[in-house]
């Protein structure tokens, strides 16, 4: 659009914006309507927004509300649509921080072990009458660490003694 002015820019024939040149002449340049509503948009917003320092600071977007105010009257630094935003983010991340750190306690117990022994289940002759009747399957303990690697002999000790250069275990 011309500036100064609120009607649409002069167009020949062939959708092309004719501009005065300073010579006196007209020259054709190729007119986007998309970029005119573009302007206008911009001229209209830097009218009616609030300027910077009122604006919300928030970083990945460019945002035009303005800054929500605290309680005592000063300003926040994001628009209420950003604090409620950045507030549910940071709930989200304090319960997966609060749910991983779960899963490591029941994962570990022994490092989250309280000071009291845990109770000992109580033998209840009843609930045993009941079972008596169920065929029950005896499932082996899980192998552990020190089950496949068994302790060394002490030939083995004493080899890895002489490797290690300690002569006094090898005069035995």
């Amino acid at each position: 659009m011309n500036p100064g002015t609120n009607y649409p820019p002069e167009l020949d024939e062939d959708g092309h914006r004719l501009v005065r040149h300073p010579s006196g002449g007209h020259i054709k340049v190729p007119f986007d309507p998309l970029a005119a509503a573009a302007a206008a948009a911009a001229a209209e917003a830097a009218a009616t927004y609030p300027p910077d320092e009122l604006r919300c600071k928030y970083r990945s977007t460019r945002c035009l509300n303005e800054r929500a105010r605290k309680r005592n009257g000063d300003l926040h630094n994001f628009c209420q649509m950003h604090r409620e935003r950045a507030n549910q983010n940071q709930r989200n991340s304090e319960q997966r921080r609060r749910q991983g750190q779960v899963a490591r306690s029941q994962r570990h117990p022994s490092r989250h072990a309280s000071d009291q022994p845990e109770e000992e289940p109580k033998f209840d002759p009843d609930e045993a009458e009941d079972l008596a009747g169920i065929h029950q399957i005896n499932i082996p303990e899980p192998l552990l660490a020190t089950d496949s690697h068994p302790e060394p002999t002490y030939d083995e000790l004493e080899e890895t003694a002489l490797l290690l250069g300690y002569p006094e275990s090898a005069n035995r």
